[in-house]
């Protein structure tokens, strides 16, 4: 019965490929991502004001991240799932990365990392930081800027309010930046879609002998595979988008008007 059920798998995985291929469904994907890449990015950074003088420019182009994606989901077959709104969804969730990315870049020009926890004695005392040097803008992790005393949380949320703020899922820090002293742009998103690679793109399967591997598919049913039928089975059930994307940054060049805050202890 396994192995009549893993033909009818692989059967139906050289399928959904011919299917994805022959709608050119790759293409569709690829322009949505995109094109929603370039929205939900330029709407993130409307946080950073532009710089009246910039005094140094960082650019790095090409950077990349990586998006593993089920067939189903790109050849718009998974019910209850739409491509857009899965598009949407993954966008949101991954645009942390260039976040992480920009902060990195910061680090490498000498931007001041303040550990919040260890600097400041009370929320107080960091709050009278932020306003008496001149900080407008929060930009990053929510719990870099949240209060460590609960019992005072919503009135320092109320102080919060004094300050622009953007809070970025599923990252770690955050940036204070005062007025007009940083901006950034990431642009020329490009998408590329390959076949998932099941020993580079985290998938978990199991070696029984030299040409004998356990996987478990998303029927929940563990079936024996050689490598050969692995590889292609997952090559076609997965694809990989790769983003490239360029980005300028540009900031007035005095490394106390953008501090990284962190709370690692």
């Amino acid at each position: 019965m396994k192995k009549i059920y893993k033909a009818h798998l692989i059967e139906q995985s050289n399928n959904k490929e011919k299917y994805f291929v022959d709608m050119q469904y790759g293409e569709k994907f690829i322009k949505g991502l995109s094109e929603c890449l370039d929205i939900k990015v330029k709407n993130e950074l409307s946080i950073v004001s532009e710089v009246s003088n910039v005094q140094e420019k960082i650019e790095k182009h090409e950077n990349e991240m990586y998006i593993k994606v089920p067939i189903d989901i790109i050849n718009d077959d998974c019910p209850g799932i739409s491509l857009k709104g899965y598009i949407d969804e993954c966008v949101t969730k991954n645009k942390f990365k260039i976040f992480e990315n920009i902060k990195n870049e910061l680090k490498t020009v000498g931007i001041e990392v303040i550990n919040r926890d260890i600097k400041f004695e009370s929320d107080n005392a960091y709050l009278e930081w932020l306003g008496s040097n001149g900080y407008k803008t929060l930009w990053g992790c929510k719990y870099e800027f949240d209060s460590s005393d609960y019992m005072h949380e919503k009135e320092f949320a109320l102080k919060l309010e004094d300050f622009e703020r953007k809070f970025v899922f599923g990252i770690s820090d955050g940036l204070v930046i005062k007025s007009n002293a940083l901006s950034v742009k990431v642009d020329n998103f490009k998408v590329t879609l390959v076949p998932a690679d099941v020993d580079k793109d985290g998938f978990d399967y199991k070696k029984v002998s030299d040409d004998k591997y356990m996987y478990e598919s998303k029927t929940g049913i563990r079936l024996e595979y050689s490598k050969d039928e692995l590889r292609q089975y997952v090559a076609y059930m997965h694809k990989k988008a790769i983003i490239k994307y360029d980005i300028e940054i540009c900031y007035s060049g005095k490394k106390d008007d953008v501090v990284i805050i962190t709370r690692k202890n």
